[in-house]
């Protein structure tokens, strides 16, 4: 009999290209070909003996081999299909076959996984280029937190670090120390009083640790164009009132309203807030 449409694409795929993934990637198999997968069962309920019992059912004559992952053996089998398409089963070990049942995809379904995937790129562009940014201007300058209110990041680079959480370090729920992977320095974030930055790998969360046991999360925030111009306007009204209020300041004091003293400690309260 011969193979149906189906059957030779999953023969093409898994079986005369002997597909390197070591699981199936649901999302390169629905924009190159059209299927998706679904994992039947839990593998360790199929054990070596199962499949050699159902093999009639299979395309390759033999058993399949676990060596490719485990020895390395690149020419030994361990994909196979069913002769009706249904099903494909992938081996990982002596004992643990996983078993997918087969989707066929719409055109309509293919394009909308070509598009999610091209959002999905953009993202992770805008993402990637956030991460060198942030890496720049806060773990290589090691800035203090006051940095966050001069509006640089919102308004020359368009990322805002949105906080999501404040407190101790045992309480913080994204924290790196040393062995703790996935963030750009990977270890414990300076000692005493001195300030500490770090990001993680995806460019999602910045972590700051103020001083001694106090840290705060961040969300790394991509803007928009319109939220950047609303940024602008923000930081350019704050600037204003700083003028404005440094103006007020000098005039009480040449009019002897408030000692030099007071101007002083005053001008400094408001240089803290820039």
């Amino acid at each position: 009999m011969k193979p149906t449409p189906l059957v030779e694409k999953l023969t093409n795929i898994f079986i005369e290209e002997s597909y390197g993934k070591p699981s199936a990637d649901n999302d390169i198999l629905g924009i190159n070909h059209g299927i998706q997968l679904t994992l039947i069962s839990d593998p360790m309920h199929y054990l070596r003996s199962q499949y050699q019992c159902s093999n009639e059912g299979w395309l390759r004559p033999k058993n399949l081999s676990w060596e490719k992952g485990y020895l390395g053996d690149e020419t030994a089998p361990n994909w196979d299909v069913k002769l009706d398409g249904s099903e494909i089963v992938h081996c990982v070990g002596p004992f643990s076959f996983y078993f997918y049942s087969v989707v066929q995809l719409t055109d309509v379904e293919v394009k909308a996984l070509q598009e999610e995937k091209i959002k999905k790129d953009i993202e992770k562009g805008k993402r990637d280029k956030a991460l060198s940014i942030l890496k720049e201007n806060l773990i290589l300058k090691m800035p203090s937190l006051n940095y966050l209110f001069t509006g640089d990041l919102e308004i020359n680079h368009g990322i805002h670090l949105k906080e999501i959480k404040r407190g101790m370090h045992m309480f913080m729920p994204f924290k790196p120390r040393y062995g703790n992977t996935g963030w750009v320095c990977n270890q414990v974030l300076g000692w005493g009083s001195n300030i500490g930055w770090d990001i993680t790998l995806d460019g999602k969360i910045v972590c700051c640790r103020v001083h001694y046991d106090d840290y705060i999360n961040f969300e790394v925030v991509i803007l928009s164009e319109k939220e950047i111009e609303e940024f602008k306007i923000k930081y350019t009204k704050a600037d204003t009132l700083m003028v404005n209020r440094m103006a007020t300041l000098k005039e009480l004091l040449n009019q002897a309203l408030i000692t030099q003293e007071e101007y002083e400690t005053k001008k400094q309260s408001i240089l803290n807030l820039i």
